[in-house]
């Protein structure tokens, strides 16, 4: 191909079919600044050349210029200017962090996303990642530290911005071990950060066999706010989601069963707990022979 002796800093066109992006996967979405960015191209062109490196068999990455390059295939333009440099994996990385320090500086997430592949991919030392960039070593195992308190789970949802950087900060404060499940119920209530923060107070707070419970229905511990409004239903849909919520605690009760069973066998249980279990268990059984008088009386 033309361009595979393109040398160093060298401008280039190149099809945009021929670059890809590996590392993209250490920049967050940024929605706004993409429609920015499309838009710009769209009524002036393309400004600034976008930043490649090439690699073995004519191929090319992307390091610098992801937005444009999402903009032109989304405009349907064929041919991108780029500067192309020859560089390892290392220093492609490492001009991920450069080339944006002047203008629009990584933002802490993705600095620690990028200094954690050199770590434990390239293998590098912490001193020779702050020497890299430019950087003292505690800021090096900072960004480290940022990235190892989060569970795959929830890093992943941070890279594909399913999830606020905010609220990622709050489940960090739990063990990895224990972050998918408060995961799963901060993504199924859409719970606010603030909600989260609340979450995770509690989690840390309250024994562990009364995390399930607060976890299958946080709405009534964690705050006032429900779930997402839902319109209106008629009667008979609204019983059957509430049913559908009740097989919940039934099967998280079920689930919970064997490490009651394991506390009690170890502390007894005071009349406290014992008076509020009975106390649950006499309101279900009441609201239940409720729900099944008016069903077969006055069915929906």
């Amino acid at each position: 191909m033309e361009q595979t002796e393109a040398r160093r800093n060298e401008v280039v066109e190149l099809a945009v079919e021929q670059i890809r992006e590996s590392y993209v996967r250490f920049r967050l979405p940024e929605p706004g600044a993409e429609r920015h960015i499309r838009e710009s191209i769209h009524r002036y062109g393309q400004l600034i050349p976008a930043v490649v490196t090439e690699t073995e068999g004519g191929a090319y990455e992307m390091i610098d210029g992801f937005k444009r390059l999402h903009a032109f295939r989304e405009l349907g333009l064929p041919r991108l200017r780029v500067t192309v440099w020859k560089l390892a994996s290392r220093g492609c990385k490492a001009a991920l962090v450069a080339l944006n320090r002047k203008s629009t500086p990584l933002r802490p997430l993705e600095e620690a996303l990028v200094v954690q592949s050199l770590y434990r991919e390239e293998r590098l030392t912490q001193v020779e990642i702050a020497t890299l960039l430019g950087r003292h070593k505690s800021w090096v195992s900072r960004r480290i530290g940022i990235v190892e308190t989060w569970s795959e789970e929830v890093l992943e949802h941070l890279r594909l911005g399913l999830l606020c950087v905010s609220t990622g900060r709050h489940l960090s404060r739990l063990p990895r071990g224990t972050q998918p499940e408060a995961l799963a119920t901060v993504l199924k209530y859409r719970l606010t950060s603030r909600e989260t923060e609340q979450l995770i107070e509690l989690l840390l707070t309250l024994p562990r066999w009364e995390h399930g419970p607060l976890l299958w229905f946080p709405e009534e511990i964690v705050g006032e706010r429900l779930p997402p409004a839902r319109p209106r239903v008629s009667g008979h849909k609204a019983l059957y989601g509430l049913l559908g919520k009740l097989e919940q605690v039934a099967r998280g009760l079920s689930a919970l069963e064997s490490t009651l069973g394991t506390v009690w066998c170890k502390q007894p249980v005071s009349q406290e707990v014992r008076d509020r279990v009975h106390r649950f268990l006499q309101e279900a059984q009441a609201g239940l022979e409720r729900i099944g008088q008016a069903v077969e009386e006055k069915p929906f």
